[in-house]
């Protein structure tokens, strides 16, 4: 196998790479006054599937988010027709849009009184016609798009108040076209955070850093060089793409929507040096 065969894992990052396709970074937020909570911002990357996802969940039910990127986990092994090779007609694209709604239907009218999280995910689908991706969004989590061509970076999703948990259906489901050249950038609202060179211009770093460095480095790079410091701060969930470079691989990762006990846990290893900051291949057994 060459390096882009391979899922590489940082367990002292808790970050993910998959050199010239993906890089992924869960990193926790600060500042609570009784020490460690739980982690609510949780990723979902489905390689075998094409499906990659974040999602935030509130600090009352931190572990919120994972189980529900489990249940749509689960739906995305009912859809045989998702991560194989063969391009997609425009009839069964929009064939496919319409079964993941009805779908994902089921699982978000389970309402919760107590429970609640955001949810933007991206399918990648190889059609007749290119490439496209078919985004899942409800929440203030958010898609941001990078066009190369005409050096732009748009946000995909639109904010809202819908929560899963909360609605029946999600607030946004539609295709994007995308080229060879395009990447997208999934964040949770800790994004907001990053200390962007100019006061809320997010957009002009993240096309920067598309413009300057591989895919898998970007979210290194924002959390290491950007993220704030010495002040409290949400949790954050980074997942940058090159669509047109994935290879399916049978592997799925979780990462994040922890409890409290799970984070004590972890800082636990961290501190016994059982969580060493290194990217090494990441076998089939250790993903989620």
């Amino acid at each position: 196998m060459t390096g882009e065969d391979l899922i590489f894992l940082n367990q002292g990052r808790r970050a993910i790479r998959c050199d010239g396709f993906l890089g992924a970074r869960l990193r926790p937020g600060s500042g609570l006054p009784d020490g460690p909570g739980g982690v609510g911002d949780c990723m979902l990357l489905d390689f075998g599937k094409g499906f990659f996802a974040v999602s935030d969940s509130s600090d009352r039910s931190p572990s919120f988010s994972r189980a529900f990127m489990l249940r749509f986990a689960g739906l995305l092994e009912g859809l045989p027709d998702i991560g194989s090779r063969r391009p997609f007609s425009d009839m069964e694209r929009i064939a496919l849009q319409a079964e993941v709604e009805f779908q994902s239907g089921k699982i978000l009218s389970e309402r919760s009184l107590t429970e609640s999280c955001t949810f933007t995910g991206v399918l990648i689908l190889k059609t007749e016609t290119g490439w496209q991706g078919l985004v899942l969004h409800t929440g203030d989590s958010l898609l941001l798009q990078y066009d190369p061509g005409a050096g732009t970076v748009r946000q995909v999703t639109q904010n809202n108040f819908w929560m899963v948990g909360r609605t029946s259906r999600f607030f946004q489901v539609e295709y994007i076209s995308l080229t060879e050249q395009t990447r997208l950038l999934l964040a949770t609202d800790g994004f907001s955070c990053l200390n962007a060179p100019a006061p809320g211009r997010q957009e002009d770093l993240v096309r920067k850093l598309f413009q300057e460095h591989p895919v898998e480095e970007v979210p290194d790079i924002l959390i290491d060089g950007y993220d704030v410091r010495d002040m409290a701060k949400d949790d954050l969930v980074l997942v940058s793409l090159c669509p047109a470079r994935i290879t399916y691989r049978d592997q799925r990762v979780i990462l994040g929507g922890t409890t409290s006990h799970a984070e004590r846990s972890f800082r636990e290893e961290q501190m016994a040096g059982h969580c060493e900051d290194h990217y090494v291949p990441m076998l089939k057994a250790e993903a989620a």
